[in-house]
């Protein structure tokens, strides 16, 4: 089932039907009937407008965010109808400080309002026209993923209602051919290139095609490639600009220098031929904190244009309930995401029925949903009850759902037996709420390793997790670096001895209590007593993945092929 068979809530497609009719009262409705199909993506729902509209009404523009969509129709007799479909007055809207005396409601306390609107917000509102594109090897990533990298750009994009925002992805059917042949035929005014681990040879290829156009467009590159490949990029391309951060900042900003608004020097994250660190590449130190897309909003969401199109080439779901870490190990690709910042979970139910209404068409799909965050519990006072809120979200909409964190959000050395018996009681509720499965970066269980990496753990540390993890039921998923460039010879065999221990795993233990499990687990005899007498030496089960961390897109994906997992 396609996109463009899927329908949408009554209350949106009655007030777009309403706001066609004030624009021309005899449109037929199935204008509207149609339109209620694609207001998951603006440019569609233009097109669709544009098409049945013809000749009778002037110019059209969709804009705005999936949750506040704003939908703008010109009349025969110039004025405009604006409509925001989420049904919020016009007066509740931030609206950018360039359409200060461009564009006057005649009903600014309501959704829907006759206006007078210059050309010069017209013209704000269709450009700059901005391609988003998500580059793809299938021998690397097999499965499509949802691409919350350039989806979560588009919303930044969108939320400026600067320019019109369209997205290509090469998961979902789009070859380098295609793109290369719509640059040459209908070049966008800006290029964004999303690239990650093992693209590179894709990005050049892109980027040779934009730049031999006779008027190149401007040209940003982000995710975890371009971020430590600057010096190299800018050399082979001067006019290039580089995204240093998640990019939502970025190209918000772009599209203001775009129109002239700020120069290229005051464009937040940005990297170019000239600017500080500009000749070198990123190195892993001291990071800012990730900002949210809206500090208003806190809002770190995605635009869903791609998600039905993803679930036709039978990919997964994915989202972010958080982002960044708590943490900057070593070998870590993604430090340009920041340091930890969480989502609230009371900010996502929109979302999450917006993602289930997509879900519906697809019955025989799974309804999980992936979080890709770095580290979905995070550190404060608030860190246990913002995780079972959020689970309790997800569980509420209806979904299973997977992430990932650090394994000192099990066990901590440095914490006293009520910190471990609240977080074993949290584990068993995230179980309560749905959680499908969780990742935890073992890397090592030897001490001088782990440091190395930078992890913050232990190899006890480790091991007393696992048990516990284990014990309390918790399905998990484990990554562990088997070898690394540095690792000495007395390393190597104590690794080969870690991943030969057989005293990690526990029978999932139902009916003792958190406080029983927390004392157990350290105490040798206890685990004696409880192994999973179907424990084979790790290292047997260390090749049941090797395709890294599998749920991310875009701007968020991992090294491919970096890390050996283990699913238990």
């Amino acid at each position: 089932m396609t996109i463009s068979t899927m329908r949408r809530p009554v209350p949106q497609v009655d007030r777009l039907a309403e706001a066609i009719r004030l624009a021309l009262p005899e449109a037929l409705a199935a204008v509207a009937a149609g339109a209620d199909r694609l207001l998951i993506a603006p440019p569609r729902l233009r097109l669709h407008l544009e098409h049945h509209l013809a000749g009778q009404i002037g110019r059209i523009r969709v804009t705005g965010t999936l949750d506040r969509r704003l939908v703008l129709i010109e009349r025969p007799d110039a004025k405009w109808v604006v409509a925001d479909l989420s049904g919020q007055p016009h007066d509740a809207r931030h609206w950018p400080s360039w359409v200060t005396n461009h564009l006057d409601f005649q009903s600014p306390h309501s959704w829907l309002s006759l206006a007078v609107m210059d050309d010069y917000a017209a013209q704000r509102f269709s450009r700059p026209r901005l391609l988003l594109a998500a580059l793809y090897h299938p021998e690397y990533f097999p499965l499509p993923r949802f691409p919350l990298g350039i989806s979560d750009v588009a919303r930044a994009g969108r939320s400026t209602l600067m320019g019109e925002v369209t997205l290509a992805d090469m998961q979902l059917g789009v070859t380098m051919a295609d793109l290369v042949k719509n640059l040459a035929q209908d070049a966008p005014d800006i290029l964004g290139i999303s690239a990650t681990f093992g693209q590179h040879d894709l990005m050049t290829e892109l980027l040779d095609a934009a730049y031999g156009l006779a008027e190149p467009p401007l040209v940003v590159a982000g995710g975890s490639l371009t971020a430590r490949n600057e010096a190299l990029l800018l050399e082979q391309y001067p006019d290039l600009l580089i995204a240093r951060g998640a990019g939502e900042a970025t190209i918000q900003d772009v599209l203001a220098h775009w129109h002239g608004d700020i120069p290229r020097q005051d464009i937040r994250g940005l990297g170019y031929n000239g600017a500080a660190r500009g000749s070198g590449t990123l190195a892993i130190g001291r990071r800012r904190t990730a900002k949210p897309v809206s500090s208003a909003q806190d809002d770190i969401f995605p635009e869903l244009d791609l998600l039905p199109d993803t679930f036709e080439h039978h990919g997964v779901g994915q989202a972010e309930g958080s982002r960044g870490c708590t943490n900057y190990c070593s070998f870590c690709p993604r430090g340009h995401k920041g340091q930890w910042f969480g989502g609230h979970p009371e900010a996502f139910p929109w979302l999450l029925d917006e993602m289930g209404q997509v879900y519906d068409h697809y019955p025989r799909l799974s309804r999980t949903l992936y979080l890709v965050d770095e580290e979905f519990i995070g550190r404060g006072h608030d860190a246990v009850p913002r995780a079972l809120e959020m689970a309790g979200t997800l569980h509420t909409a209806g979904f299973k759902w997977e992430t990932s964190c650090r394994i000192d959000q099990v066990t901590r050395p440095d914490r006293d037996q009520a910190w471990h018996v609240e977080r074993a009681s949290m584990w068993r509720g995230l179980v309560d709420r749905g959680i499908r499965r969780c990742l935890f970066g073992v890397e090592s269980g030897v001490d001088s390793i782990l440091q190395r990496f930078n992890k913050e753990t232990a190899g006890e540390q480790n091991a007393v997790a696992i048990r516990t993890l284990s014990a309390l039921g918790v399905p998990t998923r484990f990554t562990y670096i088997s070898f690394d460039q540095l690792m000495t010879f007395d390393e190597l065999k104590a690794t080969y001895d870690y991943q030969g221990r057989t005293d990690l795993l526990l029978k999932a233990l139902p009916q003792l209590s958190p406080e029983e499990i927390v004392a157990g687990v350290v105490d040798p005899d206890w685990v004696a007593a409880h192994f999973h007498r179907a424990t084979v030496p790790l290292w047997h089960l260390l090749h049941a993945r090797l395709d890294g961390v599998p749920d991310r897109g875009g701007l968020h994906q991992a090294s491919p092929g970096r890390w050996p997992e283990l699913d238990l």
